[in-house]
Protein backbone atom coordinates (compact mmCIF):
# COMPACT_ATOMS: atom_id res chain seq x y z
CA UNK A 1 0.00 0.00 0.00
CA UNK A 2 2.82 2.24 0.55
CA UNK A 3 3.10 3.08 -3.37
CA UNK A 4 -0.41 4.28 -3.32
CA UNK A 5 -0.38 6.37 -0.02
CA UNK A 6 3.23 7.52 -1.30
CA UNK A 7 1.41 9.08 -4.93
CA UNK A 8 -1.04 10.57 -2.93
CA UNK A 9 1.11 12.60 -0.21
CA UNK A 10 1.19 10.44 2.15
CA UNK A 11 -0.76 8.54 4.96
CA UNK A 12 -2.93 10.59 7.18
CA UNK A 13 -4.35 7.66 9.23
CA UNK A 14 -4.10 3.57 9.38
CA UNK A 15 -6.32 1.01 11.09
CA UNK A 16 -5.10 -2.60 12.07
CA UNK A 17 -8.21 -4.87 9.97
CA UNK A 18 -8.74 -7.47 13.11
CA UNK A 19 -12.08 -6.88 14.58
CA UNK A 20 -13.51 -10.35 14.30
CA UNK A 21 -17.16 -8.88 13.12
CA UNK A 22 -14.85 -7.26 9.92
CA UNK A 23 -12.42 -10.36 8.80
CA UNK A 24 -13.70 -13.67 7.55
CA UNK A 25 -12.39 -16.73 9.54
CA UNK A 26 -10.17 -18.87 8.96
CA UNK A 27 -8.13 -16.44 7.58
CA UNK A 28 -5.89 -17.96 4.69
CA UNK A 29 -2.10 -17.28 4.79
CA UNK A 30 -2.42 -16.60 1.13
CA UNK A 31 -5.19 -14.66 0.13
CA UNK A 32 -6.08 -11.88 2.59
CA UNK A 33 -7.91 -9.82 -0.45
CA UNK A 34 -11.03 -12.23 0.10
CA UNK A 35 -10.94 -12.59 4.27
CA UNK A 36 -9.46 -9.43 5.15
CA UNK A 37 -9.17 -6.47 2.73
CA UNK A 38 -12.73 -7.55 0.78
CA UNK A 39 -14.79 -7.39 4.11
CA UNK A 40 -13.04 -4.42 5.44
CA UNK A 41 -14.00 -2.39 2.48
CA UNK A 42 -17.42 -3.84 2.19
CA UNK A 43 -17.57 -2.50 5.78
CA UNK A 44 -16.55 0.81 4.83
CA UNK A 45 -18.88 1.58 1.98
CA UNK A 46 -21.62 0.64 4.05
CA UNK A 47 -20.44 3.52 6.34
CA UNK A 48 -18.86 1.48 9.19
CA UNK A 49 -16.38 3.77 11.04
CA UNK A 50 -12.72 3.22 10.62
CA UNK A 51 -12.38 2.63 14.03
CA UNK A 52 -14.74 -0.54 14.31
CA UNK A 53 -12.31 -1.94 11.75
CA UNK A 54 -9.83 -2.20 13.96
CA UNK A 55 -7.09 -0.39 16.38
CA UNK A 56 -5.63 2.86 14.62
CA UNK A 57 -1.97 2.62 14.02
CA UNK A 58 0.90 5.58 13.61
CA UNK A 59 1.59 6.10 9.85
CA UNK A 60 5.27 7.01 11.18
CA UNK A 61 5.73 3.40 12.03
CA UNK A 62 4.02 1.51 8.68
CA UNK A 63 6.57 -0.50 6.32
CA UNK A 64 7.29 1.49 3.34
CA UNK A 65 8.36 -0.33 0.16
CA UNK A 66 11.00 1.11 -1.97
CA UNK A 67 10.90 0.38 -5.44
CA UNK A 68 14.50 1.63 -7.30
CA UNK A 69 13.44 3.65 -10.73
CA UNK A 70 14.98 2.96 -13.79
CA UNK A 71 18.25 3.88 -15.54
CA UNK A 72 17.54 6.60 -18.19
CA UNK A 73 19.30 7.32 -20.83
CA UNK A 74 17.82 9.11 -24.37
CA UNK A 75 15.51 7.00 -25.93
CA UNK A 76 16.85 4.35 -23.85
CA UNK A 77 15.35 2.78 -20.51
CA UNK A 78 16.97 -0.07 -18.08
CA UNK A 79 13.59 -1.35 -16.30
CA UNK A 80 13.02 -3.83 -13.57
CA UNK A 81 10.29 -6.54 -13.15
CA UNK A 82 9.00 -5.81 -9.54
CA UNK A 83 5.91 -7.99 -10.39
CA UNK A 84 5.04 -10.94 -12.14
CA UNK A 85 1.62 -12.07 -12.17
CA UNK A 86 -0.12 -15.96 -13.24
CA UNK A 87 -1.36 -14.33 -16.46
CA UNK A 88 2.40 -14.01 -17.68
CA UNK A 89 2.25 -9.97 -17.07
CA UNK A 90 5.28 -8.47 -16.27
CA UNK A 91 5.00 -5.07 -13.86
CA UNK A 92 7.70 -2.20 -14.64
CA UNK A 93 9.46 -0.17 -12.33
CA UNK A 94 9.09 2.74 -15.51
CA UNK A 95 5.81 5.27 -15.58
CA UNK A 96 4.38 7.20 -18.42
CA UNK A 97 6.18 10.02 -17.04
CA UNK A 98 9.56 8.16 -17.55
CA UNK A 99 8.91 7.09 -21.20
CA UNK A 100 8.18 10.86 -21.85
CA UNK A 101 11.31 12.41 -20.11
CA UNK A 102 13.44 9.48 -22.25
CA UNK A 103 11.80 10.47 -25.24
CA UNK A 104 10.20 7.29 -26.36
CA UNK A 105 6.63 7.08 -27.66
CA UNK A 106 4.56 4.76 -30.22
CA UNK A 107 6.54 1.53 -29.44
CA UNK A 108 8.80 0.06 -27.33
CA UNK A 109 11.73 -2.67 -27.94
CA UNK A 110 11.03 -5.27 -25.44
CA UNK A 111 13.78 -8.04 -25.82
CA UNK A 112 14.24 -7.79 -29.61
CA UNK A 113 10.62 -7.12 -30.07
CA UNK A 114 9.14 -4.16 -30.75
CA UNK A 115 5.28 -3.94 -28.81
CA UNK A 116 2.71 -0.59 -28.85
CA UNK A 117 2.36 1.55 -26.05
CA UNK A 118 -1.24 1.08 -24.76
CA UNK A 119 -3.28 2.23 -21.98
CA UNK A 120 -5.32 -1.11 -21.57
CA UNK A 121 -4.72 -4.47 -23.22
CA UNK A 122 -8.15 -4.18 -25.49
CA UNK A 123 -6.10 -1.12 -27.16
CA UNK A 124 -3.36 -3.60 -28.67
CA UNK A 125 -3.96 -5.50 -31.75
CA UNK A 126 -1.29 -8.48 -29.75
CA UNK A 127 -4.72 -8.88 -27.24
CA UNK A 128 -6.01 -11.98 -27.00
CA UNK A 129 -9.18 -10.89 -25.67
Amino acid sequence: MSLAWSELGGAEAAFEISSPGIVLHPISNTFHGRDVFAPAAAHLAMGTSLETIGPRLDPERLQVLEVPGPMMAPDAIGARAIGVDGFGNVQLNVTREHLVDAGIEGTVGVAGTRVPLVETFTDSSRSTG
